[in-house]
């Protein structure tokens, strides 16, 4: 069975959505998102917009796609297997923000790209 979460949608799919779908989707994306920014730093060469910001962006992007329809659903169709999903995603998400918020090698990129001659034109 495909899990939803893991898929790219324009729409949140709501109704295809289970709880037990919640805790492999979170770790898998935050897995790989880990591996794809670490990646992305040990070949970053001169950061800028693009090769930069645009592929985190697109990193948290992901994470949002899979997380934001599960905190919608914890407030409109809470029960009790949803509320344990979301409430056990809630430490791996706030475990990784810190980690991306205390990423040193990250820091540096980016205060590269405010030192850098793109920053005026941002």
């Amino acid at each position: 069975m495909t899990n939803v979460l893991l898929l790219n949608h324009d729409l949140p799919p709501f109704q295809q959505i289970t709880p037990d779908q919640v805790q492999p989707a979170i770790a898998q994306i935050i897995a790989e998102n880990r591996q794809q920014i670490n990646e992305l730093l040990d070949t970053l060469g001169s950061p800028s917009w693009n090769n930069l910001v645009m592929p985190l962006d697109e990193l948290n992007d992901r994470l949002n796609q899979a997380w934001s329809p599960v905190q919608h659903m914890n407030s409109v169709v809470n029960n009790e297997s949803l509320r344990a999903a979301y409430n056990a995603g809630l430490p791996k998400l706030t475990d990784y923000g810190t980690e991306m918020g205390q990423n040193t090698a990250l820091f540096q990129a980016w205060q590269s790209i405010r030192d850098g001659a793109e920053y005026a034109t941002l």
